[in-house]
């Protein structure tokens, strides 16, 4: 394959991988946040901590409150992301006790009650089932377009 087939089969070729390698990557997210932050408002145990920041939004992010807290006499620290009207009343007092969660097997990983950071399970889940089957249909379109190669002879 020579000439413009060839730059069209490469250039299917990379954006076959592209998006193979974004869905997975929104795939792996999902995963990564269902497990971390899938059942801390369930399973978690509560403790309180004290607020230690509160970091005003950003353009493209929320607000996010920063804490500590201790399980078992051993210090943590984390952070959540939250709504406007937390991170007023988080700027609002530094210093004071807020309820954490975390989880009883791995203390720190931790949330603050009520904004444990798993919001954005359903957007992960939708884009990965767009850009995964996209990507695998792309790469096996790409595949099955492929000229068949003749099996060689040794002589």
């Amino acid at each position: 394959m020579t000439g413009p087939n060839r730059k069209k089969s490469v250039s299917d070729f990379l954006v076959a991988w592209v998006v193979l390698l974004l869905g997975s990557g929104i795939v792996l997210a999902f995963f990564w946040n269902f497990a971390r932050y899938g059942g801390i408002e369930y399973r978690g145990v509560e403790t309180t901590g004290t607020i230690t920041e509160a970091r005003a939004p950003q353009p493209k992010s929320q607000a996010r409150v920063s804490y500590t807290y201790v399980v078992a006499g051993k210090s943590y620290s984390g952070h959540s992301f939250v709504d406007d009207g937390y991170y007023n009343f988080a700027r609002n007092n530094l210093d004071q006790e807020i309820p954490i969660i975390y989880f009883k097997e791995y203390p720190g990983l931790s949330a603050i009650r009520g904004f444990n950071n798993g919001k954005n399970l359903v957007a992960y889940f939708v884009a990965a089932l767009i850009f995964f089957p996209l990507g695998l249909f792309l790469f096996v379109n790409w595949m099955r377009h492929q000229p068949k190669s003749q099996p060689t002879t040794i002589v």
